[in-house]
């Protein structure tokens, strides 16, 4: 297996300096015994950033730094809600580069922009240019994939041709989150070829999963499809399993995230069939959990987040959006179940982000 972590490596743009590889815990929650891969420990370094930003962008932050790809324009332009951790991620490597960030929104609640907290708060310390749009501006600019004509707009610019700034996908869902990624994966594939070394092969057909919080499916889409190419052809092919667990929506929509993502490798994959490509590549069904709207605080994700950081470490590490959405459709999967599949939880940082969240728990239970 060495060979195809090697290869992982060598197709990588040339970046002297990689983030620092995540370590690799083991734990056990209600029960179930997994693996935790740390990337919230991840620092890069330039801007700091961890978790799966650090994965996502890793490439725009080795060209911010002139350590690969073309040149970066002055200004990046973006695009998602106003308490994005992507928001946080490019207001971050904006400030540590010397660049502007123009950053479009839907229109923010008053109560925010007259008391800036949480990721608007620090976007907005970090000198972030946040716009607030109309809905049908939104969602024309969230169509048109950053087409020139309509960004342009947003930037005062009467470039037509794009040239003078560059355009991220929301949540940094494109082509350049892949570099980062393939690293992940390699990393990945290196700790579960030297378990299986070390327990003398894996048992015959003895399935990993790997579950990976998704809110644009971007992270579990890239990381699959490098997870696939590793593999190809050597003892584990057809024996890693990406897992998403869909965070913002149901399982259909995260499906149509991560086809609409295959679609821009193959423009045969029809939008609306996932099981086109979907080879290796899961999502967590939602139809047997409790109904979650994003980013709402229920006291069952509450508590769910408190005995999860308990049982790995105590320091209250897993952020309180994500992880707790995602541990709850996990643990109904796992539960109906009973083979023995090993589990590595990718650790998707963020937990900068929960005093804001934690504070709306704090008011939901005076209110109660």
């Amino acid at each position: 297996m060495i060979r195809l972590v090697l290869f992982c490596i060598m197709t990588l743009p040339i970046i002297r300096s990689q983030c620092i590889h995540s370590q690799i815990q083991r734990h056990v929650f209600r029960g179930i015994e997994f693996y935790l891969k740390r990337d919230d420990q991840l620092r890069s370094p330039l801007a700091g950033l961890e978790g799966n930003k650090a994965r996502k962008f890793r490439y725009l932050e080795s060209r911010l730094m002139g350590e690969a790809g073309p040149a970066v324009p002055q200004t990046l332009v973006s695009m998602g809600g106003g308490q994005s951790n992507a928001l946080v991620a490019l207001s971050k490597l904006a400030k540590a580069s010397n660049r502007e960030l123009v950053y479009a929104t839907r229109p923010l609640p008053k109560w925010l922009k007259d008391n800036p907290v949480g990721n608007f708060r620090i976007a907005l310390d970090n000198k972030a240019r946040i716009l607030e749009v109309e809905g049908k501006v939104y969602d024309r600019l969230l169509g048109s994939n950053g087409a020139p004509t309509v960004v342009r707009e947003l930037v005062d610019s009467d470039d037509s041709s794009g040239l003078s700034w560059e355009w991220i996908p929301q949540g940094g869902g494109c082509e350049d989150a892949a570099v980062g990624l393939r690293q992940l994966a390699g990393e990945l594939v290196a700790f579960i070829d030297n378990e299986e070394e070390e327990k003398e092969g894996g048992k015959d057909g003895e399935k990993w999963e790997v579950v990976v919080e998704a809110g644009t499916g971007a992270t579990a889409y890239y990381l699959w499809r490098a997870m696939r190419e590793l593999v190809a052809g050597g003892a584990l092919e057809g024996r890693v399993v990406v897992l998403a667990a869909p965070c913002v929506g149901d399982d259909a929509y995260c499906q149509s995230l991560l086809c609409a993502l295959a679609r821009q490798d193959d423009s045969d994959v029809n939008v609306n069939d996932y099981k086109l490509f979907s080879r290796g590549l899961q999502v967590l069904p939602t139809h047997n959990s409790p109904p979650s709207v994003f980013a709402q605080p229920y006291q069952r994700h509450l508590d769910l987040w408190k005995e999860l950081c308990h049982a790995t470490g105590g320091d209250g590490h897993f952020d309180t959006v994500y992880a707790p959405r995602a541990w709850e459709l996990l643990l109904d999967y796992v539960s109906t179940r009973c083979d023995g599949r090993k589990i590595i939880y990718v650790h998707c940082g963020a937990a900068y982000s929960n005093r804001t969240q934690l504070a709306r728990y704090r008011r939901m239970q005076q209110q109660q």
